[in-house]
């Protein structure tokens, strides 16, 4: 039996960000003439919860998924 998916968002969502993506941020801003002088804050095109990524990926609702917010003790 596979091991159940577990996020600690709870039902939270997240605009995920491809590697590539950042890559050519990264690369844009490195080495265009003028540094942008400002944060720069890289998001996904749609905000997906932990079980909505497990179902693209797999093209299946997740099995036993669960929220592990009430584990999560703040720092």
């Amino acid at each position: 039996m596979p091991t159940p998916a577990a996020a600690a968002t709870g039902n939270g969502r997240v605009g995920f960000v491809d590697a590539e993506d950042i890559a050519a941020v990264a690369t844009h801003a490195l080495t265009d003439e003028r540094a942008p002088n400002t944060d720069l804050v890289l998001t996904g095109p749609e905000a997906l919860s932990y079980a909505d990524s497990v179902q693209r990926i797999t093209g299946r609702p997740p099995r036993g998924f669960r929220a592990l917010v009430e584990k999560v003790q703040p720092v």
